[in-house]
C-alpha cells in the first residue's frame, strides 16, 4: 500500500512539473526577443548607441536625439547649442552622461538632476565614435578623423597619427579593467595608456596575427581578453598577456560580413552583431556552438550598430532597421545546446 501511494504521489507530482513547463509560451529563433519600437512621431529614425546609466536607466542615442527608456517608455532629452541632434556616441559614469555627436560636438548630462539643461561642453572637428572615462577621471574620446583625445586635470590632449597613431579613423573603443584602453582603427589594433601624460602606444597588424587590419567593434571578456571583430574576416581573440591572436572556430570562413558590434556575458555567451548580415549568438561553453538570426527566421536586414548587456544579464540590440530588441537574460538558457527550450521573458 505505501509503495502503491508512493508512485502515485509521484506520477501526481510529474504530471504538475509537465503541465508547468508545457504551459508556458514556446519560443522560436524569431520569437525569444522583443522588440521596442520607437514612437511614429520621431520617423524616420535610427538608433546609434545604447548604454546603461547606474540606476539601470537605458539610454539610446539616435539621429533625432537622445532617448532615456525605463523598460516601457521612451523618453526625448533636449539639447541646447547644437546643431546637430545624431548622437554617435554615449556613455554613462556615477554622475553623468557623455554624448557625443556626429558633427563632434559633446554634451554632458547630470543623472541625478534631470532639471538641469544638456548643454556642450566641447567641439571636435570629426565625428565622436565612443567615450569612456577610466578610474583616474580621465575622458577618453575617439573619433573618426581626428584620432584620440584625452580629457584630464592638464587639458585636453590629442593623439593622431603624428604621435604614432596608426590611423585617425578610429571606428571603436574599449577600456580594459586595468584602465588600458584599446582602439579599433583603419590599420589595426592599437593599445594606448597615458604615462606621465603622455601615450604611450602599441599598433597590432596583420604580421602580427590579426585577421584583418580595419576593426570595427571591440569588447573585453572577464579574463581580460580582447575579442575583436573586423571588417571582412569576422572575428579574432587577442589574450594581451602573451600578446597571441587566434581565431574561434565559428569564424573560419566567415560570411556575414563586417562586425559592426559586440557584447560578451563573462565567458559563456558572445553576441556578435554585422552589418545586414543577420545577429549571432555564440554559446562559449558549448564547443562555441552558434545561433544565427537572419532573414531565414525574421531577423531580415538588420544593420546592428551596438549591443548592451545590461546589469540583469539581457542583451540590448540597437539597428537602424529595427530600433530596440531585447534578448532576455534567459537567453542563454533556452538556447542551451543550441536547442530551443520553452521558457519566457517575463
Amino acid at each position: 500500500m505505501r509503495f502503491c501511494f508512493f508512485v502515485r504521489k509521484c506520477r501526481v507530482i510529474c504530471f504538475l512539473y509537465l503541465l508547468q513547463i508545457y504551459s508556458l509560451p514556446c519560443f522560436s529563433q524569431s520569437s525569444i526577443y522583443r522588440q521596442y519600437e520607437l514612437s511614429s512621431i520621431y520617423q524616420p529614425i535610427t538608433a546609434n548607441k545604447i548604454t546603461q546609466d547606474p540606476y539601470g536607466r537605458l539610454w539610446i542615442g539616435t539621429t533625432k536625439g537622445l532617448f532615456g527608456f525605463d523598460g516601457s517608455e521612451f523618453t526625448l532629452r533636449n539639447f541646447r547649442n547644437g546643431s546637430s541632434l545624431n548622437v554617435t556616441a554615449v556613455f554613462c559614469d556615477s554622475n553623468y552622461a557623455w554624448i557625443g555627436f556626429e558633427d563632434g560636438k559633446i554634451a554632458r548630462m547630470s543623472l541625478r538632476n534631470w532639471t538641469n539643461e544638456i548643454a556642450t561642453v566641447m567641439t571636435l572637428d570629426a565625428t565622436v565614435t565612443r567615450i569612456v572615462v577610466d578610474q583616474a577621471q580621465q575622458t577618453w574620446i575617439s573619433t573618426y578623423g581626428k584620432g584620440l583625445f584625452v580629457k584630464n586635470k592638464d587639458g585636453l590632449i590629442n593623439i593622431s597619427q603624428a604621435e604614432g597613431l596608426p590611423s585617425d579613423e578610429i571606428y571603436t573603443m574599449a577600456l580594459g579593467k586595468d584602465g588600458v584602453v584599446w582602439l579599433g582603427t583603419d590599420a589595426g589594433l592599437t593599445r594606448c595608456i597615458m604615462q606621465r601624460g603622455r601615450p604611450l602606444l602599441r599598433t597590432f597588424t596583420v604580421s602580427d596575427g590579426l585577421s584583418d587590419e580595419i576593426v570595427r567593434s571591440l569588447t573585453i571578456d572577464d579574463q581580460g581578453k580582447i575579442w575583436i571583430g573586423t571588417e571582412d574576416q569576422g572575428l579574432c581573440q587577442f589574450d594581451p598577456v602573451s600578446n597571441q591572436f587566434t581565431i574561434p572556430p565559428f569564424s573560419r570562413n566567415w560570411t556575414h560580413g563586417a562586425v559592426t558590434a559586440l557584447a560578451i556575458q563573462n565567458t559563456s555567451r558572445l553576441m556578435i552583431g554585422t552589418f545586414g548580415n543577420g545577429l549571432l549568438s555564440i554559446s562559449l561553453k558549448d564547443n562555441f556552438h552558434p545561433n544565427i538570426y537572419d532573414a531565414s527566421n525574421g531577423y531580415d536586414n538588420v544593420k546592428v550598430s551596438d549591443i548592451l548587456e545590461d546589469a540583469e544579464g539581457n542583451f540590448w540590440v540597437v539597428s537602424s532597421s529595427r530600433g530596440l530588441d531585447q534578448f532576455p537574460a534567459l537567453f542563454e538558457w533556452m538556447t542551451l545546446n543550441g536547442q530551443q527550450i520553452k521558457g519566457s521573458v517575463e
